[in-house]
């Protein structure tokens, strides 16, 4: 019989992740192309609004993260809604969650931020967030090993 084969365990934390926006699935066209390029500016723009930051707060007062065994390492979300301008404005919105890591358990978090971004010349600009709203029912955190 084979000895048992021991797992490697990271040593450190990845790096930062950025944050990721995927178009809505139903999206084709010239609407995807929308999308795609909405999702890359906010991306290379990283915006990172602190009542985003507020709104998760409550998973830092779980054991995991008290104990440093989950950590934030970016954002990651998708478009639920697009309204187009007259202007050229492009008004998108989006749910938002933070990426987690941990190399010891397995994370699942249900909580999510709303956001509606301005876009407009490659640009994009937060107008609305309800990052300021407890999702409470939204709040559990199961950990499994």
């Amino acid at each position: 019989m084979a000895p048992p084969v021991s797992i490697p365990v990271r040593t450190q934390v990845p790096d930062d992740r950025g944050t990721t926006i995927v178009p809505d699935p139903k999206a084709t066209g010239d609407m995807l192309q929308l999308q795609q390029a909405f999702a890359a500016a906010l991306a290379a723009q990283d915006t990172r609004p602190a009542e985003r930051r507020n709104h998760f707060a409550w998973l830092e007062n779980t054991d995991a993260f008290k104990k440093k065994l989950v950590h934030f390492t970016g954002w990651y979300g998708g478009i639920i809604e697009v309204k187009e301008q007259p202007t050229g404005r492009v008004f998108v919105k989006i749910h938002i969650s933070p990426w987690l890591y941990s190399d010891t358990l397995k994370t699942l978090q249900y909580d999510y931020v709303e956001e509606t971004y301005e876009f407009f010349r490659d640009k994009v600009r937060l107008v609305d967030s309800d990052a300021n709203v407890a999702k409470l029912e939204k709040q559990g955190y199961p950990v499994i090993r």
